[in-house]
Formats: structure tokens, sequence, C-alpha cells
């Protein structure tokens, strides 16, 4: 094998660089493209990456203005109250029930239409208080009954979070991952 020369290296320096230079204006000219393409679509569409545990899945694309229906994932912004004590603005759960449903529990069990939807936990680390039950009722006109998939989800079961006015929906969403 033959030794290169320095016109031979110098050459395959200055070929690397131009291929790493045409490698990275792809690279920032497709980041930009899609960048713009996400900004332009966003206010009908956006990806919510979920941080706890209550529902199944951790990427969601969210359809803004897009009502769910019953069974369905729900973004909505929850209120002031619990952001203040859980500091997450933007919630994620399934909608469990609808306007007309019927809340009953028996002990800490709670239904839907004598449907089992979960069991209240009695104290909560978080609020270091006894976790009070949702009340017995029907679900009014322009509210419904969010619940989580985990077995302790914080969702409607619980006064504190309560039943979820349509008013404050973000959008439909839908598990990607």
């Amino acid at each position: 094998m033959t030794a290169l020369n320095e016109g031979q290296i110098e050459t395959i320096k200055k070929w690397r660089l131009m291929r790493f230079r045409q490698r990275l204006a792809k690279l920032i000219t497709v980041s930009f493209v899609l960048a713009t393409m996400y900004i332009a679509i966003s206010q009908w569409v956006f990806l919510s990456i979920k941080v706890t545990e209550s529902i199944d899945g951790k990427l969601f694309l969210i359809i803004v203005e897009q009502a769910p229906k019953k069974g369905e994932l729900v973004m909505f912004k929850a209120k002031k109250s619990l952001v203040d004590v859980i500091g997450i603005v933007q919630w994620t759960k399934f909608v469990c029930g609808v306007e007309g449903d019927v809340i009953s529990h028996k002990e800490r069990a709670v239904f839907i239409n004598n449907v089992k939807v979960g069991d209240a936990i009695v104290k909560s680390k978080l609020f270091k208080k006894d976790m009070e039950i949702i009340d017995d009722g029907v679900i009014p006109k322009g509210f419904f009954f969010v619940c989580g998939t985990h077995l302790k989800s914080f969702d409607s079961k619980y006064k504190l979070v309560g039943l979820v006015d349509e008013k404050t929906f973000i959008g439909r969403a839908i598990r990607l991952f």
C-alpha cells in the first residue's frame, strides 16, 4: 500500500469538510421546514408528553377544539386550585361520564350508571388529608366526569377534581405511544 502525499491528504480533508457542510445544510433546512410546518398547524393540532402515570401512554396528539365522546381522551385546563397544588395546568383523562349519567358510590368504589370506574384512596401523601369522594348525583349539561387508567389516578372521583367544565377543554387527545 502506498502512502498518501500531502496534496492527497489535503484533498480528502476538503472533501470531508464539504460533505459535512452539505449534511449540516440539509439538517438545518429539514429542521426549519418541520418547525415552520409545526407552527403553522399547531393552532389545530399539537403533541403533548405526559409526565404522570394517571393514564397509559407518554405521547399524545391533541386535536384542538374537537369535543371528545364518552370513552375518548380529552385534554383540559385544570382548575386554578388544582394547578396551585399539583403544578400541572393541562390534564389528559378519559371521558367516563357525560350529561345525564348518574354518579354513585358504595364505600370507596365510584360508579357511573352502576358501572365501576374506580376506587378512591383514603389518604393522599400529596394533600396530607383524607380524600373526599365526589357526591352522588346526575352529571349536568356542560360537565364531564373524567378518569384515568392508573389505580390511584387523581380524577373526578375526588371532590378536589370534581366534574370538568367543557369550557376548559383544549381538545381531543389521541395516544401515539
